[in-house]
């Protein structure tokens, strides 16, 4: 049900001392940047310039306007949002500026073409996306419009022209904070969010400063690296955040939880995807995921939310890398979802992406995420390390169980038979936790390495009635067997495929 925001605001009605300086930049992010005080007469210079701003971008998302103003007239800032959504024009904070008061609007109604729908009756119309980027060095701020006065005395028509400016600019800033994006589901600014501006008023503004606000209004945050190397703890993260901003409302803060509570809430295994440079099938861990809903207690009680999170990283266009997260799932007694809800019995689901803040503590401050993000890539080894089964001294993978990869060089590659000469079918991830194949294991090797192996597997299973030295000779066997890449398992690839790999990398 959308949710119409209905407020009554007085607008700045001092005259600015200079106008905006609207030029143009050689920048990344944007073609121009609007600067300085907002004035009546702003909006006249961005609709000159569009031409010129058309023609150098080369691609839809290169149009974008750079915003660096701590306000003015939000009259005159309701014609500029108006023409930067009209026009498909995305916003930009870029690091180190400012956009306070009336830019903040511009900056909400920042917009890109997402494609077209055909109705029924055969009209088409543009699904708006929303297009606004806030750096994390960049300061973005709302208050309630105010008005301050000279102090003199005003006639009657004085109060009522100022009165009707006041509808006047109401209305305005009503039709822009209620600008439906199709495509997003949302409004430009959501109810809560102009609830939260209108409770602050002259310079104490209200800043989108952390991981919740910019994630619960749709803000993109830029300026930072993702990390390389995930874990369990960002996924339950992301589960929690997504759910939380979809639901609204002011639900506990998304925490990094404890290894005990990982183990309890989280689950991995592997989806497969064909990729452009790899010659064969790349299986990546997707993790499964409970969710810290209002049902959920740290004493044992499991939630009613179920999210499934797939974590991507690459090397993005402007030199950042940049991580996509892939998410489906949602809270199944409140009937409340993002994006579609997915649940555990769906091995192969359909995901929508997400920004990476949402694999951040929710009270993250944003100028923290550069450190953060480093922080989550130098502890993702040992967390997900802590999460995996033990390394065992099986020969043969167990029965109904599910085989995790754990190997120095981040990946194993799986094999078409039990042998490392043989084709390469698959190239499984660290953490990666694939379905044991119907045959539970071989051995490669010289005939002599395949029966003094085989001999110590056998004894394994009496090893527990053997003295002490005995059973350390067949344990030491064993352990050599499996680090000289004699013992193998295989896996379960779907589709009819199998393949192998050295137990030495598998648990």
């Amino acid at each position: 049900m959308i949710r119409a925001i209905v407020l009554l605001v007085i607008p700045l009605m001092a005259p600015a001392a200079h106008a905006a300086t609207l030029e143009s930049v050689d920048s990344p992010h944007c073609l121009a940047r609007l600067s300085g005080q907002i004035a009546n007469g702003d909006s006249q210079k961005i609709l000159e310039a569009l031409p010129e701003w058309k023609a150098r971008a080369e691609f839809p998302r290169d149009l974008a306007l750079c915003l660096d103003s701590p306000g003015g007239s939000l009259l005159e800032g309701t014609r500029i949002a108006a023409l930067v959504e009209e026009n498909r024009i995305g916003t930009v904070i870029d690091d180190g500026a400012v956009c306070l008061s009336a830019c903040s609007i511009i900056f909400m109604l920042g917009a890109i073409d997402g494609g077209e729908l055909t109705a029924d009756i055969g009209d088409n119309r543009v699904l708006l996306e929303f297009s606004r980027r806030l750096h994390v060095n960049g300061t973005l701020g709302f208050h309630r419009p105010s008005f301050e006065a000279p102090d003199r005395s005003y006639s009657r028509m004085d109060i009522q022209k100022s009165f009707d400016l006041a509808i006047l600019s109401s209305l305005e800033f009503m039709r822009m904070a209620n600008r439906w994006k199709p495509a997003e589901g949302a409004p430009a600014m959501k109810a809560d969010l102009v609830e939260a501006l209108l409770e602050h008023k002259g310079q104490d503004f209200f800043y989108i400063d952390t991981v919740d606000k910019a994630g619960r209004w749709d803000i993109t945050v830029f300026g930072y690296d993702a990390p390389r190397r995930t874990s369990a703890r960002e996924a339950l993260n992301a589960c929690d955040n997504l759910s939380n901003w979809h639901v609204g409302g002011t639900p506990p803060p998304v925490r990094n939880a404890d290894t005990d509570t990982l183990k309890r809430l989280t689950t991995r295994y592997a989806q497969g995807s064909l990729r452009a440079g790899e010659p064969v099938e790349i299986f990546t861990p997707i993790y499964s995921v409970s969710g810290r809903d209002a049902f959920f207690h740290a004493d044992g009680r499991m939630g009613e939310r179920y999210c499934q999170i797939d974590m991507d990283t690459y090397d993005g266009p402007d030199g950042e890398r940049v991580m996509t997260v892939g998410a489906c799932g949602g809270d199944s007694v409140l009937g409340t979802s993002f994006f579609e809800y997915c649940g555990p019995q769906d091995v192969t689901p359909v995901m929508e992406f997400y920004d990476t803040i949402t694999i951040f503590p929710s009270e993250t401050p944003l100028r923290d995420l550069p450190q953060m993000a480093r922080r989550i890539e130098a502890e993702a080894d040992e967390i997900e390390t802590g999460l995996m089964p033990p390394a065992g001294l099986s020969c043969g993978a167990a029965e109904d169980h599910m085989i995790g990869v754990v190997a120095p060089e981040g990946h194993v590659m799986l094999h078409e038979s039990p042998d490392p000469t043989s084709k390469q079918v698959g190239k499984a991830y660290n953490y990666s936790r694939l379905w044991r194949g119907k045959i539970s294991g071989k051995l490669f090797g010289t005939e002599e390495e395949r029966a003094t192996c085989l001999d110590a597997c056998t004894g394994w299973a009496d090893a527990a009635e053997l003295p002490a030295d005995a059973r350390q000779q067949i344990i030491d066997t064993i352990t050599a067997c499996f680090n000289n890449d004699v013992v193998w398992w295989n896996a379960d690839l779907g589709h009819g495929k199998e393949g192998w790999a050295s137990a030495r990398y598998l648990r």
